[in-house]
């Protein structure tokens, strides 16, 4: 069964797990960088929205390589951006494309949780939806848990929640999955329809999958490839 409407989300580019260089240099593939850039030029200024809600500059750099491809990466500013945002070694970033010239970014923790939703301050609920990301590694085939901190989180005690044997995972076409879920071990997507959806999507080890929480145990998914580019669909 499909969803009667589906909306194309905004180009996105995601970088899971960051090693200490990419806290002082963000490489990013071509697809995003030229879809990014606003205008000609090896080295040009862009916007990044951080998590604050500022936008800072940034200069996108684009170098041809030997192989006759184009080597882009966020410089100057990217380190700032970094630094006053808290993250760190092992956080995952996305990079959500706004309009040439400016992006939005937002980041998970080593917990692969978003930043500022797993932790809200007292008293204050956030109307940005929770979300987790995953870098699908070769056993997630056969079963992928959810990260504990988001279970403890968001899911124990929610609606429908204790008794769900299911979760919905609506995927990037717009097509309803029900996954069999095993809360016996914090939560636990398995199951031929989990393997399904795996299949039916081209997805193995390397791609990147975004969870947004909406809501009684449904997910809808954000795919990407290894390289961080945004998996389209038909």
């Amino acid at each position: 069964m499909a969803l009667s409407v589906r909306r194309q989300p905004r180009y996105k580019f995601a970088a899971p797990v960051l090693s200490p260089s990419c806290l002082q240099k963000l490489c990013v593939p071509w697809e995003f960088g030229a879809r990014l850039a606003a205008g000609a030029g090896d080295v040009q200024e862009v916007h990044v929205v951080d998590l604050l809600g500022k936008p800072r500059r940034v200069e996108l750099c684009m170098r041809p390589r030997p192989d006759g491809g184009v080597a882009c990466w966020l410089g100057a500013g990217w380190p700032e951006i970094v630094r006053k945002n808290g993250i760190g070694e092992g956080w995952s970033v996305v990079l959500r494309r706004e309009r040439r010239g400016m992006a939005t970014l937002t980041a998970y923790d080593p917990a692969c949780c978003l930043a500022g939703l797993c932790a809200p301050p007292a008293g204050v609920t956030s109307k940005t939806r929770p979300r987790f990301i995953k870098l699908l590694r070769p056993d997630d085939r056969e079963k992928m848990t959810i990260p504990d901190e988001f279970v403890q989180q968001h899911l124990i005690g929610a609606e429908s929640c204790p008794s769900s044997q299911k979760a919905l995972i609506i995927g990037p076409t717009g097509k309803l999955w029900p996954v069999e879920l095993d809360q016996r071990q914090s939560d636990v997507l398995y199951g031929e329809v989990w393997a399904e959806f795996l299949t039916a999507h081209d997805l193995s080890e390397g791609n990147i999958l975004l969870f947004r929480y909406e809501v009684n145990m449904s997910f809808s998914v954000q795919v990407f490839l290894p390289n961080g580019c945004m998996k389209e669909y038909p």
